[in-house]
């Protein structure tokens, strides 16, 4: 009866894992499939740490997690399609800018705002980076003031996660 048990206990175990192994695999096969043509970078990032368990582990979280993050950009598109945003650099101040945006709305550009997709743009070299500088913070003695602001929110599962890795 004992013996049944264990066998019982030990096919559970093996189910679970299988489950939670297939269930992390799903997540990150998503992730790659969104990036779409960045997908060969995201990888890139793997290969680069495959000898260092812990920023790999890092690398996957980051890049598991990566989807539904991205920058808003905005420009002006002429009527014949042409985009165009303005170097605000090169302006005077506010009303300069805001003169020059007001002209083009008159001609009759339109401000079209568009997502850029984190999992679809960031290289290789910038997460590498990234994660390295991440670490190096992470060997500070002042790093551990963080502590105590990282528990704060234990709940959700990012501070979970982020918590994870820098504790």
């Amino acid at each position: 009866m004992k013996n049944l048990f264990t066998k019982g206990i030990n096919i559970l175990l093996v189910v679970f894992l299988i489950a939670c192994t297939t269930q992390h695999d799903k997540k990150m096969e998503q992730a790659l499939e969104n990036a779409q043509e960045n997908r060969q970078e995201l990888e890139k990032v793997f290969s680069h740490y495959e000898k260092d368990s812990t920023k790999l582990a890092a690398a996957r979280f980051l890049i598991e997690n990566m989807s539904y993050h991205f920058t808003q950009e905005q420009y002006y598109t002429s009527s014949e399609k042409e985009r165009y945003r303005p170097d605000v650099v090169n302006f005077d101040g506010f009303q300069s800018v805001k003169s020059h945006c007001d002209s083009l709305t008159r001609r009759g550009y339109k401000i079209k705002t568009y997502n850029k997709y984190d999992i679809s743009t960031l290289d290789s070299h910038f997460l590498i980076d990234n994660i390295e500088l991440a670490f190096t913070v992470w060997q500070k003695p002042w790093q551990k003031m963080f502590h105590s602001m990282i528990s704060v929110n234990t709940s959700s599962p990012t501070a979970h996660n982020v918590k994870r890795f820098l504790i």
